[in-house]
């Protein structure tokens, strides 16, 4: 199972796995307790013979349900499915071979008592296959227990003289009549049991393949949004898949690391990427702690937004007090490298505030959740412009006109952005 679904799927199978297990070892410990006390088998080698098999099979039963895991699961379920077999083959054999052994003799209906009581195993272990969860499992064993009992079956049906009956007297009297009335609901009990079964293992299989999908989505949601937003969006009707664009009012959000291309030239790949990867845990939690959406990570550059999928409010206010967690984070984290014997590092943050347009971009293939504008650019360029003012954070006037507390600041007019004719105002942030 490659996938995440599958993964969640694969618990829900291993769980049915693990009851299953439990499930037969209890049944094989019942059986040992019957087969000690009520010993319903004649010959005493044989009873020894199937006293020890119970005790294997409980122990084998037992060892998968306690040490099944995503793992073994496909060898458990195997070795499961196999011990379970011949321990069906043994005791209905057994219960079909004794029963057959008095087909003759002709006191108490033996005959009619033979064709009611043989359903009584396969019965059991049919309902107990439904525990696997599989329903391939459930078909493999349907069809052997229908084997089973059917080959069980044709020596009392096929009994010269045979007949059925709802007499009560020649029932009782008669060793070759067969209740009707007892063998059809025996046999109806049997057919069911293998309806309800494949019914409930339906049912559950959907069940489980829609927790699944939503483990799946939660997941994926939780990768890119803060826990409020995540929970928001679970909890209201918004369709990201038939969601069409829209127009929506966005602080962009911008960070990368200085020097990064030189710095990753004197680290091992296996270094850079660990690095990376703290740098951007440490990013991404202050994004969601102020209520922004993880947008992408191009290299060493993160991408944030605050705004989508729905307005938080203050989305400017949000983006500029994420900057500000962001430096002290980092600083947190450089005085941890430092205490490691590890290099520190620095970075730039830009943010701009404007329509963006918003929504899916893709074919069938591929589907993109994408925010498109000239904010997009604008922030990327502001982050680019800390070298030039020597500063790690700039903001534009139009993120400074919606918040209320800026720190020792300095504006910046008429600032050039490349690629783009009208000018635009900065505010260097002292952080």
């Amino acid at each position: 199972m490659n996938n995440l679904g599958d993964s969640n799927l694969k618990e829900k199978y291993l769980l049915g796995l693990k009851t299953a297990g439990f499930f037969y070892c209890g049944v094989s410990v019942y059986f040992l307790v019957v087969l000690i006390f009520f010993p319903w088998l004649s010959n005493k080698q044989l009873l020894t013979y199937l006293i020890t098999w119970q005790i294997i099979a409980a122990i084998v039963q037992g060892t998968i349900a306690y040490f099944a895991n995503t793992k073994n699961y496909n060898l458990f379920t195997i070795l499961l499915v196999a011990e379970v077999t011949l321990h069906a083959l043994i005791v209905i054999g057994l219960q079909t071979a004794d029963l057959s052994s008095d087909v003759s003799i002709n006191s108490n209906n033996i005959l009619g008592r033979q064709a009611i009581e043989i359903f009584i195993m396969p019965v059991l272990f049919m309902i107990l296959c439904i525990l696997f969860f599989r329903p391939i499992i459930f078909y493999y064993f349907a069809g052997f227990l229908t084997f089973l009992l059917l080959l069980g079956l044709s020596p009392i049906i096929f009994n010269t003289g045979v007949f059925f009956t709802i007499e009560r007297e020649i029932i009782y009297s008669n060793n070759l009549a067969i209740d009707t009335q007892g063998f059809s609901g025996s046999a109806s009990l049997f057919f069911w049991s293998f309806a309800v079964g494949i019914a409930i293992i339906w049912q559950a299989n959907k069940h489980a393949k829609s927790s699944a999908s939503f483990e799946k989505t939660s997941l994926v949601l939780s990768r890119y949004f803060s826990p409020e937003i995540k929970e928001e969006i679970e909890n209201s009707d918004l369709d990201f898949d038939n969601q069409n664009p829209k127009d929506l009012d966005v602080a962009i959000l911008f960070t990368d690391i200085v020097g990064f291309t030189k710095l990753s030239e004197k680290m091992p790949p296996k270094d850079i990427l660990k690095l990376l990867s703290g740098y951007q845990a440490i990013m991404i939690e202050a994004i969601f702690e102020n209520k922004g959406t993880v947008d992408k990570f191009i290299g060493d550059a993160v991408m944030a937004n605050f705004g989508t999928p729905k307005s938080s409010g203050n989305d400017a206010q949000n983006a500029f007090n994420c900057a500000l967690s962001m430096n002290k984070k980092l600083k947190n984290w450089n005085n941890s490298r430092l205490e490691q014997g590890l290099s520190t590092i620095e970075h730039r943050i830009g943010i701009h505030f404007g329509p963006c347009v918003v929504g899916n971009i893709g074919n069938e293939q591929r589907t993109e959740f994408a925010i498109i504008g000239d904010p997009v650019n604008v922030a990327s360029r502001i982050c680019d412009a800390c070298k030039k003012f020597d500063t790690n954070l700039i903001i534009s006037q139009d993120v400074a006109n919606r918040i209320k507390i800026i720190p020792k600041s300095e504006i910046i007019e008429n600032f050039e952005i490349r690629g783009r004719k009208n000018t635009i105002d900065l505010v260097k942030i002292y952080s």
